[in-house]
């Protein structure tokens, strides 16, 4: 369709769509990967198709039709100086990672064991797990909800979506730096390996030949590649008006607050 064309349309030299049938797609990388490791990446996140809405990904069970904000930026994105606005501008509570926005002592101690077991969701639980507690928070930003995000914006299709985006090659250099004693996973791991993001967390740790596009030298083509080809993804399965993207290292911070009331106003 038109609409899912323009979704599709910034992002033609990084990812490409290889139609199936007449109702699903699924994501094919221009530039090549292994065989094996674009199966992995893919074969679980084929695509119903709206028509006019462009596309999104399959329900995979329960879904709620509350309109919580969704921050789909990878870490290290400016996700910590999001989920801070997006609280200052709903009053609400919003979550970072393990952390918190606007939470009293009580609701952070009520988070940290969601938090957890969400991390320790794999490809499979993911896909029949009951997240209608995110709901109970305006908004959420890091780990695990990009991990997680195709599940997560399927049980939430009304969401609200956050993409922080910068350089790729400036991110994977940040992102490993920052995680330079610890293997940090890259995106779609989960997806590669079958673990949990908490397990890979540990596999990394300890230097183990698990072929997952690691923060690490010798895989900073892929982790590249698989941080443009995840950031393709969130464009392509939010539909347009449901969807802001923000670069917080090129916008002006009174330019980004005024884009994101306007985007957040109907649910205030």
């Amino acid at each position: 369709t038109a609409s899912s064309k323009s979704n599709l349309s910034n992002i033609s030299s990084e990812i490409s769509t290889n139609n199936s049938s007449s109702s699903t797609i699924k994501f094919t990388p221009v530039i090549p990967l292994s065989p094996t490791l674009t199966k992995k990446l893919f074969s679980n996140l084929t695509l119903d198709h709206l028509d006019g809405s462009g596309f999104r990904i399959k329900k995979f069970g329960e879904t709620s039709d509350k309109p919580i904000v969704l921050g789909a930026g990878r870490g290290t994105t400016g996700t910590k100086y999001m989920a801070e606005l997006v609280g200052n501008i709903t009053g609400k509570p919003v979550t970072h990672y393990h952390n918190y926005n606007n939470m009293n002592k009580t609701e952070l101690h009520r988070w940290i064991p969601k938090w957890l077991a969400l991390g320790h969701l794999n490809r499979t639980t993911a896909q029949s797990f009951n997240y209608s507690f995110l709901g109970d928070w305006a908004g959420h930003f890091d780990v695990p909800i990009p991990n997680l995000f195709p599940y997560i914006f399927s049980y939430f299709p009304n969401s609200k979506v956050i993409l922080t985006v910068r350089n790729s090659t400036e991110w994977v250099k940040k992102r490993g730096d920052r995680w330079r004693f610890r293997r940090a996973p890259a995106p779609f791991a989960m997806e590669m390996t079958g673990t949990s993001y908490m397990d890979a967390v540990n596999v990394s740790s300890k230097r183990s030949k698990v072929s997952m596009g690691t923060m690490y030298n010798e895989n900073k083509h892929t982790t590249e590649i698989l941080y443009l080809a995840y950031n393709a993804m969130v464009k392509a399965i939010v539909p347009e008006k449901q969807l802001l993207i923000v670069d917080v290292f090129k916008e002006p911070n009174a330019q980004i607050e005024k884009r994101v009331r306007n985007f957040l106003a109907d649910i205030l």
